[in-house]
């Protein structure tokens, strides 16, 4: 199996939209991604994201996706 990252040739994220909330220290996002598999096949997918921090550091990462994206990218890659 490959590594992921030797999976993507390029990855973006786009329309990254951060929303604070009553927590101070807690950050809700949504994004979405685009991205170029190493045979030249695409990927795509949607995000939710909770993001922590305290003091300045990034402390909790929480990283919401559909998982059969990848799964049928990953297929679809090693098909070529």
């Amino acid at each position: 199996a490959r590594q992921y990252g030797a999976f993507l040739k390029k990855f973006e994220y786009l329309d990254v939209d951060l929303h604070t909330t009553d927590d101070p220290e807690l950050i809700m996002g949504t994004a979405r991604s685009e991205a170029t598999t190493a045979s030249g096949g695409c990927y795509a997918n949607q995000y939710c994201v909770l993001v922590r921090v305290r003091n300045g550091k990034l402390i909790e990462y929480t990283e919401y996706f559909d998982p059969q994206q990848v799964v049928a990218a990953a297929a679809a890659e090693s098909s070529r």
